[in-house]
């Protein structure tokens, strides 16, 4: 999915599907350090549908992670992480 193409209705909530469908798995729970989120508690059969409020809220969210220039933003966060990660192990096996 090109992300900086507008999404619309129909196309955003299977997107959004298929971002939270393997947090619904009972046994990746455990690692998701997520906030709370109306969607993946949905998703998961915790809660009924989202308002539409709620829906507007998680559509914007999208718009904004979404917008132009923002696949710039996290690759160099990416390769900032990658360093820090490189570094870590780097003096981790120093003490080793």
């Amino acid at each position: 999915m090109d992300c900086s193409s507008q999404l619309v209705s129909g196309e955003f909530w299977f997107a959004l599907f298929l971002t939270y469908r393997d947090w619904t798995r009972p046994e990746d729970r455990k690692h998701c350090s997520c906030p709370p989120s109306p969607v993946r508690e949905f998703l998961q059969g915790e809660r009924g549908a989202l308002t539409e409020v709620e829906q507007e809220d998680e559509q914007r969210r999208w718009e904004r992670d979404c917008a132009p220039g923002r696949d710039e933003e996290f690759r160099q966060e990416q390769a900032r992480l990658e360093k820090l990660l490189r570094e870590y192990e780097k003096r981790k096996r120093r003490r080793n």
